[in-house]
């Protein structure tokens, strides 16, 4: 087996599994709704942190109503892995903003098979009163108040079940956001958790369940699926040979594209560096906003991580990471 196969199993699958149809226990909030099974999957290049200071959270007086949930109304999601604390790989979060649930769909991926580096987002209308819906939960389960961090219990080995995927969110309801996460993975649904003490990791569990089978629970308050084209983009280029999501060994069939922007590969990006990093990395990367984001995007369809892109001097590997509205930018590209 191909050493980079390894890599991407566990690097790029969270965000297309997760997002996709068949929901996942740790992944990000699924609109079309049913339960699922793989978790294998992207984490960003250092999406925010998990556990925000709690003092950016604040209490939340009275029942939520559709005018609150509407006042500038927010909520991200994503996973921080216990193998990747800092959230260096792709880990697509999804949000709703602006009245639409954005996300990516499932995309199937084979072991030992090339991976698509870019799948089109989707977006799909939330109504009011599904917004006010996610508001009410989120207080009935406490989850609004001075905690940010909801501690599971620990196993009968008596340490917390940490896997693969932690779930976090972001929250902002009347221009107040709160920033609330869990200590291990989900436990899914179950009976016990129906009415769950508020303020408890259960609660926090049963936000979340909710939360990652919107279909399930608000589908008659989710419009059908649109096209959504980002306008940014995070973007990294690297040598075949060194890219740390790509192709560790020459590949002699890799198809080969012109690379689509003007800039030259060479001086793409930024270089790229960790905090605490034994290596230097060589990847490029860079946050790609404006015109040039349709460009790349109509030049990587079909591309995937085995590609081969050249300007006629220089040959490298591209990765393209969706970056969400309201997503944190600072430290995707390194610290």
């Amino acid at each position: 087996m191909r050493a980079h196969r390894i890599l991407t199993a566990a690097v790029v699958a969270v965000s297309l599994a997760a997002a996709a149809c068949s929901g996942s226990s740790t992944a990000p909030f699924l609109p079309t709704g049913s339960t699922a099974g793989s978790t294998a999957g992207a984490t960003s290049p250092a999406n925010s942190p998990a556990t925000p200071p709690a003092t950016q959270a604040s209490t939340s007086q009275g029942a939520p109503t559709q005018s609150a949930a509407l006042n500038g109304f927010y909520l991200r999601s994503w996973n921080v892995g216990a193998s990747d604390p800092a959230g260096l790989y792709f880990a697509v979060p999804e949000v709703i903003s602006d009245g639409q649930v954005k996300y990516l769909p499932e995309v199937p991926w084979v072991d030992n098979q090339p991976t698509l580096i870019y799948t089109a987002p989707i977006a799909r209308s939330i109504s009011p009163a599904g917004q006010a819906a996610i508001v009410a939960l989120a207080q009935a389960d406490g989850l609004l108040g001075d905690a940010s961090t909801f501690d599971c219990p620990p196993s009968a080995s008596g340490e917390p079940s940490i896997g693969g995927g932690v779930p976090n969110f972001e929250l902002k309801v009347n221009g107040v956001s709160h920033f609330i996460s869990g200590s291990c993975d989900l436990e899914g649904p179950s009976p016990a958790a129906a009415s769950p003490a508020p303020g408890t990791w259960a609660a926090f569990n049963d936000f979340a369940t909710h939360i990652y089978n919107l279909s399930g629970w608000l589908g008659a308050e989710l419009g059908p699926e649109t096209p959504f084209e980002p306008t940014a983009l995070m973007v990294w280029t690297a040598p075949p040979a060194d890219a740390w999501w790509g192709p560790y060994e020459p590949d002699p069939k890799a198809a080969s594209r012109p690379w689509p922007l003007s800039t030259p590969l060479a001086s793409f990006g930024n270089p790229v560096h960790w905090s605490g990093a034994v290596l230097a990395d060589p990847s490029r990367c860079v946050l790609l906003t404006g015109p040039d984001v349709h460009t790349l995007l109509a030049g990587v369809q079909g591309a995937n991580d085995d590609t081969r892109f050249t300007d006629g001097t220089t040959t490298k590997v591209v990765a393209v990471s969706v970056v969400m509205p309201g997503e944190p930018t600072d430290t995707l590209c390194g610290e």
